[in-house]
């Protein structure tokens, strides 16, 4: 709609209904002033409506952009950490064929521990807490399953090893490693948030954690 049209028809009306002179004039230019005004704000929404949708589009491409960088940071310590396994595993076996390598055992185990404490669990901890920030409920859901909860089976694997009394009993004066209750039950909080209780098996698979762990949090 434009001025023309509004003013014909404006015209139209007043011809059709009698209105003459001062009155009719003012009442038209008070309709036409009226829907300018409203094709003005129309316009001016569509244009607020359009920068909303665009900052949505971007603000969503940035989140998909952190939780991924977190998310790479988060497997590149858990390959780090499984590396320091494997270093371990590899102390074991030259110790069980008779070599005598005590100090290197500690050597593995000590940095095990503290690429887990340093590394590994604060960049765990840092990306679960951005998820719920970052992702809507479903996708929050799909890394809870696919990434998170199996992740778990990362830290009962970390201390099954760490704390393997054959292997304390080879390195003297060494303890058993132990978890902070407030840290582990902080972790599987967060995760439990972003499920649902009608997901029975991943609940399931929580509570598990949280069993086997029990033994090794510190008293």
């Amino acid at each position: 709609m434009n001025d023309q049209t509004v003013t014909g028809w404006g015209l139209k009306q007043i011809q059709a209904h009698g209105w003459n002179g001062y009155f009719g004039f003012a009442l038209l230019g008070a309709v036409i002033g009226y829907v300018i005004g409203w094709f003005v704000t129309l316009q001016k929404t569509k244009v607020e409506i359009s920068k909303i949708r665009e900052e949505a589009r971007k603000a969503s491409g940035d989140n998909i952009e952190k939780l991924a960088q977190m998310r790479d940071a988060a497997t590149s310590k858990r390959q780090v950490l499984d590396m320091a396994q494997q270093n371990m595993r590899d102390a074991l076996l030259a110790n069980n064929a008779g070599q005598n390598n005590v100090e290197k055992l500690r050597q593995c185990r000590d940095e095990m521990c503290g690429i887990y404490q340093n590394e590994y669990l604060p960049t765990v901890n840092t990306y679960v807490e951005l998820i719920p920030r970052l992702s809507d409920k479903n996708e929050a859901l799909i890394r809870a399953k696919t990434e998170l909860i199996p992740g778990l089976e990362t830290i009962c694997r970390f201390l099954n090893m760490v704390n393997m009394e054959a292997m304390l009993k080879k390195i003297p004066g060494s303890q058993p490693f132990k978890l902070n209750r407030a840290g582990r039950d902080g972790l599987l909080l967060r995760i439990k948030v972003l499920v649902s209780r009608r997901h029975i098996t991943l609940h399931w698979k929580m509570r598990q954690f949280r069993k086997t762990t029990d033994a090794y949090l510190r008293k």
